[in-house]
């Protein structure tokens, strides 16, 4: 038979067993899990304007608000949302708070709060080039600060999504127009030029400045004044006087609006001389020779001085044309000058019966305006 402890030795050892359990469950391990509230929707991502949020959860008696940051405020308008409030953020960086919420029956939940640090440019040219009829201009802007954009009175403007658009009324001034758009804030500001012109500003006196062949590789530079008088019949067309040698003769340019391009062309019928026995037609000059055909034309961009307000054009061939070389190769050849020939019959081929020879070599042109009509 086994031995077996006394009875008061057993009592004992239960009473300290259940002594330590109780103690353990009341006092270190005594853990009620923290009651979280159920949020359903958040809005509490913003821009650095002043503006407002809201955070939606499940019915929530006794439902309170608090945040930890003074720019950001929160109020409980119903026991399932909450309103919040953020103030302008002026600062370049951005910054970030907490909503603290707590129901009567203990349930909490902390909702982060962003916003973003202000913003402010405008973008675009520098320089804008336009027709002289109603023209919107949308410049790229965005502002977080309040800011004033100084205007013309023949412009307007408004705010759009993330630009500003601007709006020129149409010029009919017979000149090119030109205004400064300044837009300022208080972290700073930029200025953007505009201009305004069109074929009825084109019209005047310009310096000619060109080249005068003195031999295979030279050339010396002249310069003489020429008018330029717009067509009665087709404002788009133009006639140089006192560009060519040869007395009365007037040589043919061509605005293009949308290009913004004045341009000659090859193979046109200037008229007749030499008391009407030959006949004057334009060429152009590249390396490979002299060009008749009326595909071809040779253009220059409209540059406008912001000083004078007035307009020049350097002439200039970037795309080249295509020729075939002595050995049957394709080459390209650039066009570099403005030629006028003579021919024996109303034609514009340059064959050795029908050619009498150049009037014109006005390599290189470029052309200024100095005067209004």
């Amino acid at each position: 038979m086994m031995n077996s402890k006394p009875n008061h030795i057993v009592a004992a050892t239960l009473i300290v067993l259940a002594g330590l359990l109780t103690a353990a469950c009341s006092s270190d391990y005594d853990y009620t899990p923290q009651l979280k509230l159920k949020l359903t929707a958040t809005d509490a991502c913003f821009s650095a304007a002043s503006q407002q949020g809201l955070i939606c959860l499940l019915p929530t008696r006794g439902l309170t608000a608090s945040t930890t940051a003074a720019w950001c405020r929160a109020e409980v308008t119903s026991d399932s949302t909450v309103v919040i409030t953020v103030e302008r953020n002026n600062a370049a960086t951005g910054r970030s708070a907490e909503v603290l919420l707590q129901g009567l029956d203990g349930g909490t939940a902390r909702v982060p709060v962003t916003q973003q640090g202000a913003v402010w440019y405008v973008m675009g040219d520098s320089t804008y080039l336009v027709g002289d009829e109603q023209t919107t201009l949308t410049i790229p802007l965005h502002s977080d600060y309040d800011y004033r954009v100084d205007l013309p009175q023949w412009a307007s403007g408004r705010q759009v999504e993330g630009a500003y658009e601007l709006t020129l009324s149409p010029n009919r001034t017979g000149q090119v127009r030109q205004t400064r758009c300044t837009f300022t804030s208080e972290k700073g500001s930029r200025t953007i030029s505009i201009c305004q012109i069109g074929p009825n500003d084109l019209a005047g006196t310009y310096r000619l400045t060109y080249g005068i062949p003195v031999s295979q590789t030279q050339q010396r530079d002249t310069t003489v004044t020429i008018s330029l008088e717009q067509s009665a019949t087709d404002s788009l067309q133009f006639l140089a006087s006192g560009m060519s040698v040869i007395p009365g003769l007037r040589i043919p340019f061509t605005y293009d609006p949308l290009l913004r391009t004045l341009s000659i062309g090859a193979g046109q019928l200037l008229g007749r001389v030499g008391s009407q026995q030959y006949y004057v037609y334009t060429a152009l000059a590249s390396e490979a020779g002299a060009h008749t055909s009326t595909s071809l034309s040779y253009a220059a961009p409209v540059v406008v001085d912001h000083t004078t307000l007035m307009p020049s054009f350097t002439f200039a061939d970037a795309e080249g044309i295509a020729y075939y070389d002595s050995n049957g190769d394709e080459q390209t050849a650039h066009i570099a000058g403005i030629l006028t020939i003579g021919t024996v019959q109303e034609r514009a081929s340059i064959d050795a019966g029908n050619f009498l020879g150049y009037a014109d070599r006005i390599m290189n042109p470029r052309l200024t305006k100095v005067a209004n009509p």
